[in-house]
């Protein structure tokens, strides 16, 4: 049986998930189709756990500096990198909670599957029906929007040659689950996601190598950025 909604949006990341809650507080029924976890890219693979983890490595650094603010710490500091991964995972699952209990109050209904947007055909009630495969196996569900959008956010690319094996060569989405710190790591890309992650690695103490085709880094934001980063970089020592 269709089920009928003002708006059907394919994605459940963080266009997906802020554009339904809108929906929903004017009034409009809504769902949303997610064949993965809610909050998508950002919180799951993306913004929020890197920064979690960019925030240990300058709490790491900060205090091994301690000193030079004349503070003493016994021993030396030392970092438990599992401790920070699961650090991180509490911030994603908290606030993926927090997505959930908005969904709640604003009566969106949450398809965890795939959706596919139909044609007219003898299987489709009207052209632009959404089908969900459902995650679980269960039977196929046909949702007719009267609006449709289309947020089905983004992952990571692979080079031609270098298939990614998430053990010995990562993408950003695999690194994020990394149990154990490599000794040394080579980054192809020195935009924002690979130098990013330059910065986070070599302040856990990584030997880090960057391999960037342009003649300057993040070469997609303004030269002036580039510049200051870089100078950056090198005053900290992540740029030689």
């Amino acid at each position: 049986m269709a089920k009928e909604y003002d708006v059907v949006v394919l994605g459940g990341g963080t266009g997906g998930y802020v554009a339904a809650i809108s929906a929903a507080k004017n009034g409009l029924s809504v769902a949303v189709v997610e064949k993965d976890k809610l909050g998508g890219t950002c919180l799951h693979r993306g913004c929020i756990p890197s920064k979690a983890l960019l925030r240990s490595a300058e709490v790491f650094q900060t205090v091994k500096k301690a000193e030079e603010f004349g503070v003493t710490v016994e021993g030396g500091a030392s970092l438990n990198f599992l401790k920070a991964q699961e650090r991180k995972a509490k911030i994603v699952e908290q606030l993926t909670n927090g997505i959930h209990q908005l969904f709640k109050q604003g009566k969106i209904d949450l398809y965890e599957g795939k959706g596919t947007i139909l044609g007219p055909s003898i299987f489709s009630p009207t052209a632009g029906t959404v089908s969900v495969e459902f995650n679980d196996g269960s039977e196929n569900e046909m949702l007719i929007p009267k609006n449709l959008i289309i947020a089905t956010g983004s992952r990571p690319r692979s080079l031609k040659g270098l298939p990614l094996d998430e053990k010995d060569v990562f993408s950003s989405d695999g690194a994020l689950q990394m149990e154990d710190l490599p000794k040394s790591i080579l980054i192809v890309g020195g935009g924002v996601i690979g130098m990013e992650w330059a910065s986070m690695l070599h302040d856990f103490g990584v030997e880090v190598t960057v391999l960037e085709y342009a003649d300057r880094i993040i070469p997609t934001e303004d030269k002036e950025i580039s510049k200051e980063l870089t100078r950056l970089f090198k005053k900290e020592k992540k740029l030689k």
